[in-house]
């Protein structure tokens, strides 16, 4: 029986059966499985975005203390200053970023593939994570797909609707605007006037909403001034769209995506643009991490839901025994991605500012004996962080390998945390050679806990 095609009309009511299953998934993983209340803590800038929030913070505007998020938190301010509450806007946000998923892809290629990936994304660790942090990270995510669930719409009162919020999307987080470029594919069905008017009113917002933050000269926070250096060392980095960034996922991820382009070719491009433009603007930072990435998971997931979509469809196409192939394909590609994703999740949640005696102990099996002092001598230590110092080199600014570089890892690397500390880790792990030297539990500062030393041998 052939599927429902893309429709502009409301939700049918095992649409909407659907489309709360999903959202139903989406939050027990937020607030079920990833204990997101009882263990968060404010750290780093997000520590800065609750003194906002709590009205004890009067500095500048800048990349890390986003105007946009700035006004909405101290509005909550005025109604409440418990720090849950900010976990709960965005959580709401992720919900509501799946919901316009599913209505947009729901216009594209009907509500099959739609509610399919709204599953997808529930389970998606990288997009459960951010769910519960007040970093600019999820509220600009969620508006950017509603500016998208908008475009796909028909109407004066949507075009507007989604010029606005495009603009809303990258006045929170900045780089969102290179995406404004894919997106304006939706625009296919509407006339030059609205088309027009969506490009201008969205520049407008996004004027307003940045101007703000970039007048008085600041760069976007961890973009690399050497661009092209950047765009170099991480454009060929799958880290980050973990658990797809190995190379057996990564080749079935990529897969399924060419099928649903194949199947969908209008949307499949549209998608397959959002996740190459993500990809690249992401890549642009030398800090990269998960939050950058957080789009282009969620485009390779839609993808990933019309191709599964698309096999199950041939099923569909063919009469007797010559069904059973494409549905054992689709069944077991769709028990694979599934699979693939709750073992992130799970992940995420064991290590959600996770307690660091557990992790210390993580390290330890790496290689418990004492590092020897002969193996350090006439060594170097590579920083990770982007706030280093003028005479410290990071792991991409080396040159010659043939000098003996080490690089210390300590709990916070092996937690997730909006710090992003655990994605520097996990991109020296993917992109370097490494070798365990043993434990060093006797630094001279006496708050710092045991690290696991390694040798850089230099890169995969």
């Amino acid at each position: 029986m052939a599927a429902r095609g893309p429709t502009q009309g409301g939700l049918a009511p095992y649409q909407w059966v659907g489309l709360l299953c999903a959202l139903a998934l989406a939050l027990w993983v937020r607030i079920g499985l990833i204990p997101a209340f009882p263990r968060h803590a404010w750290e780093g800038h997000e520590a800065e975005y609750l003194a906002v929030f709590q009205g004890d913070w009067h500095g500048a505007w800048s990349t890390r203390v986003v105007p946009l998020l700035g006004w909405v938190y101290r509005a909550m301010g005025a109604i409440t200053t418990a720090p849950g509450a900010l976990v709960a806007l965005s959580l709401a946000a992720s919900l509501a970023s799946i919901a316009a998923l599913v209505l947009l892809l729901r216009r594209q290629v009907g509500a099959g593939p739609a509610l399919l990936a709204g599953a997808l994304v529930a389970l998606y660790g990288n997009h459960a994570f951010w769910s519960s942090s007040a970093y600019n990270v999820m509220l600009p995510h969620a508006l950017l797909l509603g500016a998208m669930a908008l475009l796909s719409a028909r109407g004066w009162a949507s075009c507007l609707g989604a010029a606005v919020l495009m603009g809303a999307a990258a006045g929170g987080r900045v780089e969102l605007i290179l995406l404004a470029l894919p997106a304006a594919l939706l625009l296919h069905h509407r006339r030059w006037p609205q088309r027009l008017a969506w490009c201008g009113l969205t520049a407008l917002v996004f004027a307003a909403l940045a101007g703000p933050m970039l007048g008085e000269g600041a760069y976007p926070s961890g973009m690399d001034t050497q661009l092209a250096d950047a765009l170099r060392l991480n454009l060929a980095l799958p880290v980050f769209l973990q658990p797809f960034s190995s190379a057996p996922p990564l080749a079935l991820a990529l897969l399924l995506a060419a099928l649903g382009i194949r199947r969908y070719p209008r949307a499949g491009l549209t998608w397959l643009a959002l996740f190459l433009v993500g990809h690249c603007s992401s890549a642009g930072f030398a800090d990269s991490g998960f939050r950058q990435a957080l789009l282009p998971g969620v485009a390779l997931c839609a993808l990933q839901a019309m191709g599964i979509h698309g096999i199950w469809q041939l099923a569909g196409d063919r009469r007797g025994a010559a069904r059973a192939l494409p549905c054992m394909a689709a069944g077991l590609s769709l028990a694979v991605v599934v699979s693939l994703l709750a073992l992130d999740s799970l992940d995420v949640a064991r290590r959600y500012y996770a307690p660091a005696p557990s992790l210390i102990r993580e390290l330890e099996a790496v290689n418990p004996e004492p590092v020897h002092q002969a193996d350090r001598d006439g060594c170097r230590e590579l920083n990770t962080s982007p706030a280093r110092d003028s005479d410290e080199l990071g792991p991409f600014d080396v040159r010659d390998w043939d000098t003996c570089w080490l690089w210390l890892e300590d709990f916070q690397h092996r937690r997730w945390t909006s710090l992003g500390v655990h994605d520097r880790a996990r991109r020296m792990h993917y992109a370097f050679e490494l070798q365990p030297l043993g434990m060093d539990r006797e630094s001279e500062d006496p708050g710092q806990p045991p690290r696991q030393v390694w040798r850089v041998l230099g890169p995969r």
